[in-house]
């Protein structure tokens, strides 16, 4: 069992976690989790941790900042109908509980209440890589340096999606007017670059510590494991548990299950209605 040295980030994690569990439930990923298993099973375990640390760098952060902005909603949003989005696996919810808790002073949160706006990475076309560096690299004070917006370039070519990415044209809180279609908006607009000047060079180790620099859409428990002992000074090593441990009644937990998912079914209807509760 390992144990965060950082007691803040402890904290807001755990409580992100239990928001996130009783608000805003996430379906188990069987794709996601496949995935990540053939790209831990296609290294030894010497490599796992390098390679998690490149991906990190490449496109685990771009992620994480997306996941931070949409930290007030659904991490994974539902489809236009409400049906539910992706979801995740154990060890990637539990890196982007950290991830998010880290990012709260450095990323901005996106409305809740707006159903139709979407933080997504996904949809992108080379012109709408030119809106996004007219709003964004303005060469400014607390605007995005050119070494960012590179770099984010670089991490949505990863992504290879075909879909259109429609950047939407009704500013913020404009009264009267309703979108008849979703507006996506890129997660680089949500990083606060007046608080933190670049993407590339923040302290990211003091952020969501050195254990927790790991792409969550791909780290497995043995990875996120080697991580986190590799990190001494974020991470505690506590052993293994021992002695007698106490479980909740297993019919009970099933129960609450059931329970928490059906309230988060009509939750995640009436959001997408447009009538948040």
């Amino acid at each position: 069992m390992l144990r965060c040295n950082v007691e803040e980030l402890r904290g807001r994690a755990a409580k992100l976690a239990l928001r996130i569990e009783r608000w805003f439930q996430l379906d188990f990923a069987e794709d996601r989790i496949a995935a990540a298993t053939i790209f831990e099973s296609k290294r030894d375990a010497g490599t796992v941790l390098t390679d998690l640390r490149k991906h990190f760098d490449e496109t685990g952060k771009f992620r994480a900042i997306k996941y931070a902005a949409r930290r007030n909603s659904f991490l994974c949003y539902p489809d236009e109908k409400g049906r539910h989005g992706n979801g995740m696996f154990c060890s990637m919810f539990v890196v982007l509980c950290y991830q998010i808790a880290g990012l709260e002073d450095y990323v901005k949160a996106a409305p809740h209440t707006d159903t139709l706006l979407r933080i997504s990475d996904k949809k992108m076309r080379p012109k709408d890589f030119k809106q996004i560096e007219k709003d964004v690299v303005k060469g400014k004070p607390g605007s995005c340096d050119r070494t960012d917006f590179t770099g984010y370039h670089a991490y949505t070519e990863k992504l290879r999606e075909d879909d259109p990415y429609q950047l939407g044209s009704v500013a913020e809180n404009e009264p009267g007017k309703r979108r008849s279609k979703f507006e996506y908006r890129p997660s680089i607009d949500y990083w606060d670059f007046s608080k933190c000047p670049s993407i590339a060079t923040a302290n990211w180790a003091g952020i969501v510590t050195a254990g927790m620099m790991v792409d969550s859409k791909i780290v497995m428990p043995r990875g996120l494991y080697d991580s986190l002992v590799a990190d001494g000074a974020g991470w505690t090593d506590m052993g293994d548990l021992t002695g007698k441990q106490d479980f909740e009644d297993l019919a009970f937990i099933t129960q609450r299950a059931k329970e928490l998912a059906a309230e988060s079914e009509v939750r995640r209807q009436s959001w997408v209605r447009g009538r948040v509760v």
